[in-house]
């Protein structure tokens, strides 16, 4: 990416890990694309554990504009999904 995106720089093999109340939260960037609406997306999976057990394992697609911008499809917990964007 030419210009990423400083809140969410979508590189492969980024890892954020999040921990707090009992869970614990690890996003990962994958080498992963998928092909939405004529739109090359970026496949970051999404892990969740509570005490130690994993309880959500997706996948969410993540696109950046060129001003870096960032939009995104995620899944919640409840199976709906969430759109979302992020601002450069």
């Amino acid at each position: 990416m030419t210009n990423p995106n400083r809140y969410l720089p979508l590189r492969a093999g980024n890892r954020w890990d999040y921990q707090g109340g009992g869970e614990t939260v690890t996003v990962t960037v994958l080498s992963k694309t998928k092909l939405i609406e004529g739109v090359t997306c970026i496949v970051v999976n999404d892990k969740v554990s509570e005490n130690g057990f994993l309880v959500e394992d997706t996948d969410d697609w993540f696109a950046q504009a060129r001003d870096g911008d960032v939009y995104g499809e995620t899944s919640s917990r409840a199976g709906r999904a969430t759109r979302t964007r992020g601002e450069g």
